[in-house]
């Protein structure tokens, strides 16, 4: 089986869509989030109720299921097969389910390429705050896959992509998350988003590449120092940048162009 994952905004769908027009098979999640212009039912994902998807997780029929922005999303073990392509978000429980060998695809793209893309489906910048603020907490573990650039051109992708699954062509493509996750960082230049106009897009991109950093440095992302030192980087960024900011019941709120943003710890504290 082929997944395909990578951030919101990468292209995952792009690619995916293209691979199942020219013949790929495909295994289609479900989603209770509203369709997208240009999506298809049945082809970006099954758009269903949310009562619906809560009968399908009481009744234990999701291999896999979360809660991302208000919104279910879920792929169904019976639309599991092998040989077809799946798109995903930062799944961890699916190989070890099915007990198919899955090579993963990771579709890389620089967060602000990411950033217009999402702002181009009409969607809220709020909306688009959460989502992005979320994900910059996903992909924070170690796994093997093939890490494909797509910031500037799809079709290049695409036929990179149709090469490695035709030809199998990924013996020594393979590459440990931790590398790719410790070459970002360190090619990370955090002068140059210092004077960007929008603080909003300046402020994800450092908390993307601070959330890297500390998953390089640290083991456990849910222990007390760890939070502490997320949030102290995150006051030293805001000071230095004068962006408003204030603390309520114990949570961080940002103020940008008259709007509050809502900086969350998003990796719990495991309990034992």
């Amino acid at each position: 089986m082929i997944e395909i994952i990578g951030k919101n905004g990468a292209g995952k769908s792009y690619l995916a869509n293209k691979l199942y027009y020219l013949g790929f098979k495909r295994n289609v999640g479900y989603t209770t989030r509203p369709i997208r212009d240009g999506e298809i039912d049945g082809i970006d994902y099954f758009f269903i109720t949310k009562e619906k998807f809560e009968e399908y997780i009481v009744n234990n029929n999701f291999v896999e299921y979360k809660i991302r922005n208000g919104f279910y999303y879920g792929i169904l073990k019976n639309n599991i097969s092998n040989n077809t392509i799946l798109v995903s978000g930062d799944t961890k429980k699916i190989e070890e389910v099915t007990g198919y060998n899955i090579l993963k695809l990771y579709v890389d793209c620089d967060l602000s390429t990411r950033y217009s893309r999402v702002l181009t489906r009409n969607d809220t910048t709020k909306n688009v705050f959460n989502r992005f603020h979320t994900e910059n907490f996903s992909y924070l573990s170690d796994f093997n896959a093939i890490f494909i650039d797509n910031c500037f051109n799809g079709d290049a992708s695409l036929d990179n992509i149709i090469n490695i699954i035709i030809n199998n062509d990924y013996n020594g493509k393979l590459t440990s998350n931790r590398e790719f996750i410790r070459h970002k960082v360190d090619n990370f230049d955090v002068s140059k988003i210092n004077n960007f106009n929008d603080k909003l897009l300046m402020l994800l991109k450092f908390e993307e590449y601070l959330l890297r950093k500390l998953f390089l440095e640290k083991k456990d992302l849910s222990d007390y120092i760890t939070v502490k030192m997320y949030y102290d980087a995150l006051f030293q960024f805001l000071n230095n940048n004068n962006i408003n900011y204030k603390i309520l019941d114990k949570e961080l709120y940002v103020n940008i162009n008259e709007e509050e943003y809502k900086f969350d710890y998003k990796i719990k504290k495991k309990v034992i």
